[in-house]
This record gives C-alpha cells, sequence and structure tokens, in this order.
C-alpha cells in the first residue's frame, strides 16, 4: 500500500526533527512498468490526495520506470526545478 508507506515516510522524517518533514520533496513512485495503467492511475490518485490532505503542494507525483526508461526525463527536470526553487529562496 503506497499511502501506508508514504505515511510512514513521513512520520520517520517528522520524528527525525531538524525541519527535515518541512523540506520540499518529490514524490516519485518507481517501478511502473509492473503497474497496469489503471492500477497506475489509482495510485497516484491516491497519493495525491494523501499529498493534498496533508498540505502539500507536491503536484503531479512522477511516476518512473529505471527499467522501462519510462519517465526519467521528467524526474530529471524535476529534480532541477526544485534545486532551482530551492537555491533561489
Amino acid at each position: 500500500d503506497v499511502v501506508a508507506d508514504l505515511t510512514v515516510v513521513d512520520r520517520e522524517l517528522d520524528l527525525y526533527g531538524h525541519g527535515l518533514s518541512a523540506k520540499p520533496r518529490l514524490v516519485v513512485l518507481n517501478k511502473a512498468d509492473l503497474l497496469d495503467p489503471d492500477t497506475e492511475q489509482a495510485v497516484l490518485r491516491a497519493v495525491t490526495a494523501w499529498g493534498e490532505g496533508r498540505g502539500w503542494e507536491m503536484g503531479r507525483p512522477l511516476v518512473v520506470s529505471a527499467a522501462a526508461s519510462k519517465g526519467l526525463d521528467a524526474l530529471l527536470d524535476a529534480v532541477w526545478r526544485q534545486l532551482d526553487r530551492v537555491q533561489s529562496s
């Protein structure tokens, strides 16, 4: 369950402290080649709703598959955009 996994990670970041949970983050769903399109869309909707419920401005989660070379350019672009935002703030 992806949402349960994200909840665990989010809680761990919060428990660690030092403002880590308040830092910008990207949500990336890997191994997309293992999902059928309907399941992928359902997971995206669930993860997006989960993030919005926490007040995140994360936009749509990224879906990648290293094995199938899917979404890697979008991931790289998102990382660069995030770095630009952090450096300019």
